[in-house]
């Protein structure tokens, strides 16, 4: 499956589905007549962003509305914000804490699973942005108003002093400023690659950002690469026998002494979250190849050293359940 990443320029603003049964029936097929007698020689698309959960998309007509619209946008994402009243994640993807107010996850079950929106007219919402609050830990109460953070600020945060933390359940980062008076939570590079493996996985139409540009930091968008790479660059899976393995691994790596390049693969058993990295004798991290989910099968990575010297690192492969370490030698 191919996963594009789709920025909405919403063709529809609104569609009030709030009102009369006529007006959900009626003017998505309207429109949907009126599209196609348009589609040359470009074909014309009708989406519209919905919410992710069943607050309001109780009044969502989904199975009249899924005849017409072509991409349902969910907007997995303002889950907490200043109108809770305790700190929260902006949008992760999946709930930790005990949290109730949703997840991406959640979000993406309740459409397929209780509106039965198929996978593949759905796009999962990524934010560019994080929500602050007058917070000094996750989940705890927050007074005053809340605020909106585009990720380019964040750096400047971190460098500021602000302290990093990262969520293993929900898959999310946040900041905590030096006197634990604020608490920022948002999505960066790691989050977001998350995102587009787990939209990959679900077999989604793709993934949505608001908004675009948000992520810009010194003349680069690395949110917006961090979500093209796994759908661009997904590692290529072997054929032959190996790609039907029956345990986790971590094959030696080729060629073994090395003195530019390796390449490393790896056997999955089956579908997992795991982590590949590379560090020094000292643990000190030099290369995260890969992080997110991995279907069954055989997957090779490629290493290249860059300006290291000769010596021995360590590649390790790692999941909630097992952990695999190789040694790679590098001759120059």
């Amino acid at each position: 499956m191919k996963v594009a990443i789709c920025y909405l320029i919403f063709l529809i603003s609104a569609i009030n589905v709030l009102a009369t049964d006529c007006v959900v029936g009626y003017y998505p097929s309207w429109m949907r007549d009126e599209f196609n007698k348009l589609m040359r020689p470009k074909p014309l698309f009708i989406t519209m962003a919905v919410t992710a959960g069943h607050w309001f998309g109780q009044w969502l007509d989904y199975e009249k509305l899924k005849t017409y619209i072509d991409w349902f946008g969910c907007m997995t994402y303002d889950f907490h914000g200043d109108w809770t009243d305790h700190a929260g994640h902006n949008s992760p993807l999946y709930a930790s804490g005990g949290d109730v107010d949703g997840c991406v996850d959640s979000g993406f079950r309740y459409l397929t699973e209780r509106r039965r929106l198929p996978a593949d007219k759905i796009l999962l919402g990524v934010p560019f942005y994080g929500r602050g609050f007058y917070a000094s830990e996750l989940y705890g109460p927050s007074t005053g108003n809340g605020s909106e953070h585009q990720y380019r600020d964040i750096p400047a945060l971190l460098y500021a002093g602000w302290t990093y933390h990262w969520d293993d359940v929900a898959l999310v980062p946040y900041i905590i400023n030096p006197e634990k008076t604020k608490l920022i939570s948002y999505d960066d590079t790691l989050s977001v690659r998350l995102k587009a493996e787990y939209a990959i996985a679900k077999k989604v139409k793709g993934v949505m950002i608001w908004a675009l540009g948000q992520d810009l930091v010194n003349g680069r968008q690395p949110l917006l690469e961090a979500a093209s790479a796994p759908i661009l660059n997904q590692s290529s899976v072997e054929t032959g026998r190996e790609n039907n393995p029956s345990v986790y691994e971590l094959v030696t790596n080729y060629p073994n002494p090395f003195n530019a390049a390796t390449t490393i693969s790896i056997d999955m058993p089956d579908h997992q979250y795991i982590s590949l990295t590379v560090s020094d004798v000292r643990g000190r991290l030099l290369a995260n190849l890969f992080n997110g989910f991995a279907e069954k099968g055989r997957y090779t990575f490629s290493w290249t050293i860059g300006d290291l010297a000769s010596g021995v690192y360590l590649c390790k492969l790692q999941s909630k359940t097992f952990s695999k370490v190789h040694k790679l030698t590098l001759l120059k």
